[in-house]
C-alpha cells in the first residue's frame, strides 16, 4: 500500500494521513485512496483543507493519490456530507496535532499565549470543546485559522497538557430496541440517528398490535405518487408488472441507485406503505420500482401460474431486466412480509453471485411453518380470512386459465378457500411442485437461506407482530452472519410501525432506517468506485 516514511526520510515531503485510532501514517511513495479503504471497509477520506466549520465534509475520491504534503483524515461513513459540528472539528484537530507531535512533526513548538489563555479557560468553565472552536474558527476578517492543518498547531498545547481529548464515540442504539447480527459493527454507524432514539408507539393505536395492524392498513396516508406501468414477460411465458416513478429520467443520471420493492401477499404499488417508500427514495434522489407479482397490483396473468414463497424466477428475471436497462447503477431491493421472504431466498440462494449491492427485509415471517400455525390462533383468523378473501379475488379474474388443468390441482377448494392453508393446498403447492402444504412451507421458509446471504442485509421485525412471529427470527444465523443486521422493535404490529415524527398517519417509522442503511452502502460503493464490500462476501458460514 505504497511505503511508509522511515525516520531517515523524515524531511521527505510526505502524505499524512490520520486513522480514526489516532494512529499517524505517512507515505513517501504514492497510494490510492482505494488502497487506504480496503483496509477500512466503513470509512472514507478526506483532505483536511477540504474542512471547515459548519460546512459539508467531502470524501477523496478512490482513484486519487495522497499527495506529498497533504493531511488526510480516514473518517466513518455516516460523517460524509455531515456538517462539522465545532465539537468534531476541534476533536479531529487535537487528534492531528497529538499525533503529528508523536510522530516529531513539529506540532508542539508552536506556542500562542493568547489561545492557551481561552483554551485554559474554556476548560475551566467545562466547556472545552466549543471554547476550541470558536478561537479555530473565528468569523473575523481574515479567518483565525482556516483549516484543520493550522488548527493542529494551536491547539499543541492543550492537546499535551490534557490526555483525556474529545473522542468519536461508537454509536450506541437505545435500550428500547434489540440490535443484533454478525455485521452490527460494519452498519449500526450508519443508524445511529434513528436507533439512538427511544421507539415510541403512537398512544392509543400502538398499545395493542392488532389495533396497530388495522390501524396502518386502513387509516395511513396513500401518498399521490404518479406511476409508469412496464409490463414484462417471463420466459415462462408469463408476466409480471414493473410500476416506475414517472417522470425520474428527467432528473436522475443512469447511475443514479435503484430500489426495487417487493410488496407483501397480494400487495401491490397501490399499497400505502410501498407509496411512503416511494416518497422516500425519490426524495433521496433513488430511482425507484415496484415489482407486482402476477396476478399482485393488476399485473397481468398469462399462464395458468401465480407465484409462491419459493419461486425465485420472477424475481431473478426482474432483476436481470432493471440491471440491463441501466447497467452503470448500483441495484438494492426491499421486501415486506412474503416479499421480505421471497427476496432473502433468493439472496441465500445466489449468495455469492447475487447481482444486489445490499436489501433490506421487513416483517418477514422467516419459518412460514411457526406463521401457519400461529395464523388460526385467536384474533389472527381474521387476517386469515383477509389475505384468503383477496387471494380468491385475484383467482376469479383469472379463473379460465385453470379451467381444463389436470393433476393433483384442486381448484374448487383454491376457488372457495377460507383460509390462507386451503388456497396454498389446492393450487400453490402443487404448482411449484410439492406433495403438502407443511412441505411448501418448510422448504421455502428464509430462515434457512439467511445464513448463506452474502451482501449487506439489513432486517426489521416487530417483536409483537402477529404474522410473523417473533420466535421464527433465525437470530443464532443472524448473529453469524457478517453480512447481517437485525433490528426488533417492541412494538410495531404487522406492516404497521406507526411511531416516528410522522405518526400517525404518514410513513411507518422503517422508512427513514432503511434509507440510512441503503445510502450508506451506495455511499461506500460509490467512493471507492466498486463493490466495496467483497471481502464480507467470501467469508462462508
Amino acid at each position: 500500500m505504497g511505503a511508509c516514511a522511515s525516520r531517515e526520510s523524515r524531511r521527505t515531503e510526505t502524505a499524512k494521513l490520520i486513522l480514526p485510532d489516532g494512529t499517524l501514517q505517512e507515505f513517501s511513495t504514492p497510494v490510492k485512496v482505494w488502497q487506504i479503504l480496503q483496509k477500512n471497509p466503513t470509512s472514507f477520506v478526506c483532505n483536511s483543507d477540504d474542512m471547515d466549520f459548519d460546512d459539508a465534509v467531502l470524501a477523496v475520491a478512490g482513484s486519487e493519490d495522497l499527495q506529498p504534503g497533504e493531511l488526510y483524515f480516514v473518517l466513518p461513513l455516516t460523517w460524509l456530507n455531515h456538517p462539522l459540528r465545532a465539537d468534531e472539528m476541534a476533536a479531529l484537530a487535537v487528534k492531528a496535532s497529538s499525533a503529528l507531535a508523536k510522530s516529531g512533526g513539529g506540532g508542539l513548538s508552536y506556542k500562542d499565549e493568547d489561545v492557551v489563555r481561552q483554551i485554559r479557560c474554556g476548560y475551566q468553565n467545562d466547556d472545552v470543546v466549543k471554547q476550541m472552536a470558536r478561537v479555530a474558527f473565528a468569523t473575523s476578517s481574515p479567518p483565525l485559522i482556516s483549516s484543520v492543518r493550522t488548527l493542529r498547531r494551536h491547539f499543541s498545547i492543550f492537546a499535551a497538557a490534557n490526555p483525556k481529548l474529545p473522542e468519536m464515540s461508537r454509536p450506541s442504539h437505545h435500550s428500547s430496541l434489540e440490535v443484533i447480527g454478525g455485521g452490527s459493527d460494519r452498519f449500526l454507524p450508519a443508524l445511529k440517528d434513528s436507533l439512538a432514539k427511544p421507539y415510541n408507539a403512537f398512544p392509543l393505536i400502538g398499545f395493542n398490535r392488532h389495533v396497530e395492524t388495522i390501524y396502518a392498513a386502513f387509516y395511513r396516508s396513500v401518498p399521490s405518487v404518479r406511476l409508469r406501468r412496464e409490463c414484462l414477460r417471463t420466459k415462462d411465458n408469463g408476466s409480471v408488472a414493473l410500476d416506475w416513478v414517472a417522470g425520474d429520467d428527467s432528473y436522475l443520471s443512469p447511475g443514479s441507485p435503484i430500489l426495487i420493492l417487493l410488496p407483501g401477499l397480494t400487495g401491490g404499488s397501490q399499497d400505502s406503505y410501498v407509496r411512503h417508500m416511494l416518497l422516500r427514495a425519490q426524495s433521496k434522489k433513488w430511482r425507484c420500482v415496484v415489482f407486482n407479482s402476477r396476478g399482485c397490483g393488476d399485473s397481468p396473468v398469462t399462464t395458468p401460474q401465480f407465484y409462491s414463497a419459493s419461486f425465485l424466477g420472477d424475481i431473478g428475471e426482474v432483476i436481470d431486466h432493471v440491471g440491463e436497462k441501466f447497467p452503470k447503477a448500483n441495484l438494492y431491493a426491499a421486501g415486506w412480509s412474503l416479499g421480505g421472504n421471497i427476496l432473502v431466498n433468493f439472496l441465500g440462494q445466489e449468495s455469492q453471485n447475487c447481482p444486489l449491492s445490499a436489501a433490506v427485509s421487513l416483517c418477514n415471517p422467516f419459518d412460514l411453518v411457526i406463521a401457519d400455525e400461529d395464523f388460526h390462533k385467536g384474533f389472527n383468523n381474521v387476517y386469515d380470512k383477509a389475505l384468503s378473501k383477496s387471494l380468491r379475488r385475484i383467482f376469479s379474474k383469472h379463473s379460465l386459465l385453470f379451467e381444463d388443468i389436470g393433476g393433483e390441482f384442486n381448484i374448487p377448494l383454491a376457488a372457495n378457500a377460507e383460509t390462507v392453508r386451503d388456497f396454498d393446498d389446492g393450487l400453490t403447492r402443487v404448482s411449484f411442485g410439492f406433495k403438502s402444504v407443511d412441505e411448501y412451507y418448510s422448504k421455502s421458509s428464509s430462515s434457512k437461506y439467511i445464513k448463506h446471504v452474502r451482501i449487506p442485509l439489513l432486517c426489521i421485525q416487530a417483536a409483537n407482530d402477529p404474522i410473523a412471529p417473533d420466535r421464527g427470527i433465525p437470530r443464532d444465523d443472524i448473529k453469524a452472519n457478517p453480512n447481517c443486521v437485525l433490528i426488533v422493535t417492541p412494538r410495531g404490529g404487522h406492516l404497521g410501525w406507526v411511531a416516528g415524527e410522522e405518526a400517525p398517519n404518514g410513513a411507518p417509522w422503517t422508512d427513514q432506517v432503511v434509507m440510512e442503511f441503503l445510502q450508506y452502502v451506495e455511499n461506500r460503493e460509490t467512493i471507492n468506485g466498486e463493490r466495496s464490500f467483497d471481502d464480507a462476501h467470501q467469508i462462508q458460514v
